[in-house]
């Protein structure tokens, strides 16, 4: 059995599911403070993803490895993406070809973080993605800076993630929420 005590927390370091353990072990989390999930998403329940809104070419499926996507999802089956097994549509606009989460109340947030895995084939010239955030639950939108994987281009005059071919690996991306706590 394991007893997991002490002054910091430790990371258990499973991917879905429900965290659980035989009757011989025992998780003390009573010393871990200050860790809060306000929203965790794996994909893999359709109800889950009922509560998101997509617009333009976002869906979210089993990728197939067609197109330049990956051909399997970071964790689990299922991943957001644009056109799952084909090409986005050009001459999109970010306004219409969104994936909106859910609102997430970061009211009693400290240090709140975004953090996700981002697999990305664009179209060199003219296509790229970013991550914008709404304080008024959606009717207007912000571009969030400072990525932990920096935008590498600007489309249509707005700092972007762009590749032909460079990111074509899942890749952890963060960002520090902070200013939104609260």
């Amino acid at each position: 059995g394991a007893d997991l005590k002490g002054k910091e927390c430790v990371n258990l370091g499973y991917a879905e599911g429900i965290l659980s353990c035989p009757a011989n072990c025992h998780f003390d989390t009573s010393l871990c403070t200050g860790i809060s999930w306000y929203l965790n998403e794996g994909f893999e329940d359709p109800a889950t993803v009922a509560d998101w809104t997509f617009t333009g070419d976002w869906e979210y499926g089993q990728p197939t490895g067609v197109g330049g996507e990956p051909a399997t999802a970071f964790s689990g089956d299922l991943c957001l993406a644009t056109n799952i097994g084909g090409d986005y549509q050009d001459s999109r606009t970010y306004d219409g070809n969104r994936a909106v989460s859910p609102p997430i109340d970061l009211t009693a947030a400290t240090s709140p973080i975004l953090s996700f895995y981002l697999w990305l084939q664009t179209e060199g010239c003219c296509d790229g993605v970013n991550v914008w955030v709404s304080t008024d639950n959606g009717a207007s939108f912000v571009l969030l800076t400072g990525p932990s994987v920096p935008y590498n281009a600007t489309v249509n005059s707005t700092q972007a993630w762009q590749s032909n071919g460079g990111m074509m690996t899942w890749q952890p991306v963060t960002f520090d929420l902070g200013a939104y706590q609260g």
